[in-house]
This record gives structure tokens, C-alpha cells and sequence, in this order.
């Protein structure tokens, strides 16, 4: 063989080259070096790597240990390979993904689904016990777990791969050999029940039948149904071991979940799912951190969708984008759950009693403008609903006790050019995402030898940060790549000054929107900073409304699809509603307010945004009884946000007895809405106090005659 390192950690922990044994003597250093090779091409922040690995041991001597650990891996590895095997500074340690090696658990996870039976029986064969028997740290048990789930996965295909081609003896050797690998495997039993019974030998399906029970019970659990039957139509001579079916399972019951649907593709992160997956079968609290921009909310969804089955209750998303006010958070989560407020009991009590005994995974995005409320209503929650899990989303942690906290990465990034091919280039999910994004804006685009160079510069003086290559490659419309580089060079001078950890990473996405922003046409900014006051979401009609002043009301659809192209706003898919409705990411929407209060035309804007929402609580109040009220109900639960802020800014900007006109307005919507109770009493209250609610209007009145009916109701 080559002068490829060779590694087996299935079964066993083995290291060779050359047909030479690579001796990696300690338990620490063979952790430390099977954890990298898993994970290859992920570099890990060595803070982690010595936590992760010397969980129980101060913080000082983890990092020594780790130390030891890689000078021991270092030794042992052979001195001047082709490629370095081990990238390591001051702050990560990786191992190289471009070095030459081959590893035993790769071939089975990259195994097909359309692989024939010769083909899996080549690679299982391979699976000689489980991921490094006899270590015992917390990351081995987990992917250990996983490997073996892939395993069990392709030995079922097998055993029905062969049943349809009456390969029985086949069968009989590869069944023996899953009992003795797998974990009981009661699919094998009755894979070695149908091939003896094919042979005619039906006194060796009793005793399979009798081993599996044995087997079972040591577990303290019986044969299933569909063991059991199978064993009874066998004997009975009810069944054809040609036509009785070996992966026939249960019809899984749907599950409820209402996960967002991106419209874009997915790209790179699938050992950041991987881990993701395995945190959470473990922990009940786990909050993905990380800078605004790197990609937190599209992970989330993608875990979240990939976690559906394992939750027999449910997924559900809960977005606090547009959320300013901590106590609502409740509202938020219990309208994801449909789950309707109780007159005199808290909502967060329903809330509880509603998930105590479901097994319900929620996955409750953009945490970080409301942690103190976020971390007390979600400690509240675990505390009292046991099968719980929350899946959070933040820039910070929540800080509570038993909370896993997991940095989102940036994208993963080449060196400056180096020796890499355009194909090897296109490994790294940087690299990856702007030739696919840049492909989208600009058809024909495609990485090649002579743009390979200007690309990667753009990567990494973005720090591998998605939201700032999806802006850059956006522009492939109008500037060339080298153009986008050159540009880069002007204005993102603090991603080459010094290291990038000194840094804050929102500095560098800041810098990334202030290029792509100021790229932008004058009428395309004045749009975007325009559409920072509506809070949640809008519609074409309302930025018509709203942010039309001084241009043509008739530009405003051409401008919002130019801003959509160019990735500042999102279109929310969504089948089952008639408008369209869009959205700016909350980092972009904050960006654009700051930008909008700059130009002292936030009054002005924030007073349009209040007379459309006026009007549209005005003209729904005598349709909320109507036969058009599930229509409007539909409508003004979309708009919540909005109206809250329109609420918000009236009256604390002089304005109040518009909030009066508002909420007497929506009284009956918000009391059959559910949301009768604090929320809308405390914002009727605020504005009675303000000078100008305290007039005798008849938009008072109409308030003061909704607090009376809210205490009737409550009677």
C-alpha cells in the first residue's frame, strides 16, 4: 500500500502506514487524535478540546493535559508526510481533511442507499464492534451511538436486499454476525427465522425464536408484535419466507410541527448536524451562540427538521424576531403550540400543564435582546415539563445550570490559494456557498482557475461568516469577482490589521452590511431603511403605504425585488395564505434603523407605519363578528408585531389617543385571540396616563368601555 495513514477505530483503536504500526501509546492521546480524524477539516478552539476531554479537571491543567496529549500525537505521527496530518496555532487544533489517510467509520457513513447487496456486504464487513471499545468519554458514547444506529441501518437493507434475492445462507451468516456485533438486534432474529424456515428446518426457527426471547429479556422486554406473529404464521405455515416482509413496520403517526421552510439551499455543516443531533438526544436545554449572521437560525431549522421523528409530540419553532417586550414571550410560545390563555391563570402555567406530560422539542430562535425573560421562562418550563427540550438560538448564552452551549462555527476555510484544485476548493462550505450564491444571482457563474484566488480572498476576509458571503456574492451582478475583492481590501480593514480574534466578530459582520449597503442605489437605501419600522414581517400594500413618501409609489414592488436579489430581505414562503409577506433578517432590520435615525426621517416614517396600522385595527373592528372574521383574524394575528410597535411609538410620542383609537378598536380581537389580560390592560393603562389620553375623546371612552368588558369577562 501507499503511504496512506491508515486507521480502524471500529472494533478497535489501530494507527498504520506503510504497513507499519503508528504507536500512539496513551488513552488521552488516542482520544485526543481519533476525536480529530472524526471530524477532519474542523478546526476546535483548544479551550474546548480540553474541557470536552478532562471534563473534571481545573481548567489550567485540562490545558496542560492537552498540551501533553498533542505532543504525544505529534511523536508518533510520521515526520514529513506530503500533506501536514495536524494544523494547530495558539487558539484550535485541527486535523488536516487534505491529508492522505483512510479511515474505517468514513465508508460507512458515505454508504448509499441504492448499494447493492455485494456492495454493503463489502463495507459492513468492515464494522468489526463497536467505535473504540473500552473508551468511556462522553463524545465516544455519542458517536458511538450514531455509528452503530448507520450499522443497524444498512444490516437491515442487507437482510431484505438478500430475502429478495434468496440468498439464504447469506442471510444465515450476516444475521449470526449482527447478533454478535449488534445490541440484541431483534430484526436479525427474525431475518434467521425466515431463511431457516426457506430451508425447511423448522426446528431451528423455534430455537431462534427461544434465543431471541432469552436475549430480549435480559433487556427486561419481550419479542415484539411483529417478532411474535411472524414466529406463529412461520409455524403455523401461514407465512412464505419468500413473501413475508422483513422491514414492515408500523405506520408512523405525523408528527405536528411548524418549522419554517427556507427557500434557498442548504450548503455545507453536516458534522455540525451531526453533533447537533447527538447534543440533543442528551441534553434537555441546548442554545446554539454565536455572532448575528453566522448562520444560527438556518442551523436551528435544519436540526430542528432533522429532529422531528424523535419527538413524538411535536416540533415547534418559536421566533422572537420583532419581540421588544420580555413577558410576551409566553404569548409567543403558547400561539406556536395553539394553546389558548386561561381566564385568572397565568399563561405560563397553561403552559406548563399543556407540555408536563408531552415529549415536545421547541426551538426558540433569536433569543439574545430578551435573555433575562428567554432564561426565566425556559428554566420554568424544564423545571415542570420532564420529557421537555429546548433547542435555542442566541448570540449569548442563557446561563442556566445543565445548559450545553454549542458555538456555531464559521464556515470552514481554505488556505490563501496553497496547492488546492478548483474541485479541493469546493470541499470548503465557504467556498461552496458563494459559487452557489453568486451562481443564483448571476447564471453561468462558476469557480474556476482564474477566479479560484480573488473567491477564497473573499471567503476568508469575511471570516467564513454566511450572511457576509450570501451579501458578497449577491453583487456578482454588477462587479466582477476581482472587483468584489478590491472592494473588500477598501473597506474591511479590521479583517487584516491584526488577528481576527481580536476582533468582535459583529464588528466584521457590520463591516460586511456597510460595504453591501453602501453599494446599493440611493432609492434602494432609502427603501431598506424605510422598512427597519415594521416589526415581524410586512406586506407590498403596507411598504407601499409606509415608505413611499417622496418616491413613486409604483417603484416600491421593483425596489422590494431588488432588495430581495439582493438577499437584505426575505420572501417567507408560505402555501396557505393569499398575500405575500416579507421580512428583514433582525440583524439587517437593526443595521437599517440605526441608518433610518441617522437621517432623522424616523418620526416621520414611524407615523406612517402608525396610520396604516390605525387604519387597518379600524377597518377590522366591524368585520372581527362578520362572516369574513376567520380572514381577519388570520390577518391581524400576522400583524401583531406591527401593531404592538404602532401601539409603542403612539403613545410615547405624544400620540396616545391614537393607541386608544387601536386598542378600542381591537378589544373583541384581542380578547378572542386569547391574549385578554395583562397585555392589552397594562398598554390601555399607559395610554390613559399620557396628557393626551387623559382628554375626553370618544377614543377614551371606547378604551374605557374595553377595560369594562375585559373585567366582565374575567367575572
Amino acid at each position: 500500500m501507499s503511504k496512506m495513514l491508515e486507521v480502524r477505530l471500529l472494533g478497535r483503536f489501530e494507527v498504520s502506514r506503510d504497513g507499519k504500526t503508528v504507536a500512539i501509546t496513551s488513552r488521552p492521546a488516542q482520544s485526543l487524535f481519533a476525536y480529530l480524524i472524526l471530524n477532519a477539516g474542523t478546526a476546535h478552539r483548544r479551550e474546548k478540546l480540553a474541557g470536552m476531554l478532562w471534563p473534571d479537571s481545573l481548567e489550567e491543567t485540562a490545558r496542560d493535559n492537552l498540551r501533553h496529549a498533542l505532543w504525544r500525537v505529534r511523536k508518533a505521527l510520521p515526520s514529513k508526510p506530503i500533506v501536514e496530518y495536524l494544523r494547530a496555532d495558539d487558539l484550535s487544533i485541527a486535523f488536516n481533511g487534505s491529508a492522505e489517510y483512510w479511515l474505517d467509520t468514513d465508508r460507512l457513513e458515505k454508504l448509499s442507499e441504492s448499494a447493492s447487496a455485494n456492495e454493503l456486504m463489502a463495507v459492513l464487513s468492515a464494522y468489526h464492534g463497536e467505535l473504540l471499545p473500552g473508551f468511556y468519554d462522553e463524545w465516544v458514547l455519542l458517536e458511538r451511538e450514531h455509528l452503530y444506529s448507520i450499522f443497524e441501518h444498512h444490516m437491515a437493507r442487507l437482510m431484505s436486499l438478500l430475502q429478495d434475492e434468496n440468498r439464504w445462507l447469506d442471510i444465515l451468516d450476516w444475521g449470526e454476525r449482527w447478533i454478535k456485533l449488534g445490541q440484541k438486534p431483534e430484526p436479525a432474529y427474525r431475518a434467521l427465522m425466515i431463511a431457516h424456515a426457506a430451508k425447511g428446518d423448522m426446528s431451528k426457527v423455534a430455537a431462534t425464536y427461544e434465543r431471541c426471547v432469552k436475549s430480549l429479556r435480559e433487556f427486561g422486554i419481550e419479542p415484539s408484535e411483529q417478532t411474535k406473529e411472524l414466529y406463529a404464521n412461520l409455524k403455523a405455515g401461514k407465512d412464505s419466507p419468500k413473501t413475508v416482509s422483513l422491514t414492515r413496520q408500523p405506520v408512523a403517526k405525523e408528527v405536528s410541527s411548524n418549522i419554517p421552510v427556507p427557500l434557498t439551499s442548504f450548503v455545507g455543516r453536516q458534522k455540525e448536524l451531526k453533533e447537533i443531533t447527538k447534543l440533543l438526544s442528551s441534553s434537555r436545554l441546548l442554545t446554539l451562540t454565536g455572532p448575528g449572521g453566522v448562520g444560527k437560525t438556518r442551523l436551528a431549522i435544519q436540526s430542528a427538521n432533522a429532529s422531528i421523528k424523535k419527538f413524538k409530540d411535536g416540533v415547534f419553532w418559536v421566533s422572537l424576531v420583532g419581540l421588544s417586550d420580555g413577558n410576551l414571550i409566553p404569548q409567543e410560545i403558547a400561539q406556536s403550540l395553539d394553546v389558548r390563555e386561561i381566564s385568572n391563570e397565568p399563561l405560563i402555567e397553561t403552559l406548563k400543564t399543556h407540555l408536563r406530560s408531552k415529549d415536545v422539542l421547541l426551538a426558540i430562535d433569536n433569543c439574545e435582546h430578551l435573555i433575562r425573560a428567554c432564561a426565566q421562562y425556559a428554566e420554568q418550563l424544564l423545571a415542570a415539563c420532564p420529557k421537555l427540550k429546548i433547542l435555542a438560538t442566541s448570540i449569548e448564552s442563557l446561563g442556566l445550570f445543565n445548559e450545553t452551549i454549542w458555538q456555531v462555527p464559521s464556515l470552514p476555510l481554505p488556505e490563501m490559494q496553497g496547492l488546492l484544485s478548483v474541485k479541493e476548493l469546493q470541499e470548503f462550505a465557504s467556498v461552496e456557498l458563494f459559487d452557489i450564491r453568486a451562481n443564483n444571482a448571476k447564471s453561468g457563474f462558476s469557480l474556476d482557475e482564474k477566479n479560484a484566488s480573488s473567491v477564497v480572498q473573499i471567503c476568508r476576509r469575511l471570516d467564513g461568516i454566511p450572511l457576509a458571503i450570501e451579501l458578497a456574492a449577491a453583487r456578482i451582478k454588477m462587479l466582477s469577482v476581482d472587483e468584489i475583492a478590491a472592494r473588500l481590501d477598501d473597506r474591511f480593514s479590521l479583517l487584516t490589521a491584526g488577528s481576527r480574534t481580536a476582533v468582535p466578530r459583529h464588528q466584521t459582520l457590520r463591516a460586511a452590511i456597510d460595504w453591501s449597503h453602501d453599494l446599493l442605489a440611493e432609492p434602494e437605501r432609502t427603501l431598506l431603511r424605510r422598512l427597519s419600522v415594521f416589526a415581524g414581517g410586512f406586506t407590498l400594500g403596507a411598504a407601499e403605504a409606509v415608505c413611499s413618501q417622496g418616491m413613486n409609489r409604483n417603484d416600491i414592488l421593483d425596489l422590494l425585488g431588488r432588495l430581495v436579489d439582493k438577499s437584505f430581505v426575505i420572501v417567507e414562503a408560505n402555501s396557505a395564505i393569499k398575500e405575500t409577506r416579507y421580512r428583514l433578517l433582525e440583524t439587517i432590520r437593526q443595521y437599517t434603523l440605526e441608518k433610518l435615525i441617522g437621517t432623522g426621517e424616523a418620526p416621520a416614517t414611524r407615523d406612517l407605519h402608525l396610520g396604516f396600522y390605525l387604519g387597518l385595527a379600524e377597518k377590522s373592528e366591524p368585520n372581527i363578528f362578520s362572516n369574513e372574521s376567520a380572514a381577519w383574524f388570520s390577518r391581524l394575528d400576522k400583524e401583531l408585531d406591527n401593531i404592538r410597535a404602532a401601539i409603542e411609538w403612539s403613545t410615547h410620542s405624544g400620540k396616545a389617543d391614537i393607541a386608544l383609537r387601536i386598542t378600542g378598536s381591537l378589544v373583541y380581537f384581542w380578547f378572542a385571540h386569547g391574549l385578554v389580560g395583562s397585555e392589552w390592560h397594562d398598554r390601555v393603562q399607559q395610554a390613559l396616563a399620557r396628557p393626551e389620553g387623559m382628554e375626553r375623546t370618544l377614543a377614551r371612552a371606547k378604551a374605557l368601555s374595553g377595560i369594562g368588558f375585559m373585567y366582565w369577562a374575567d367575572v
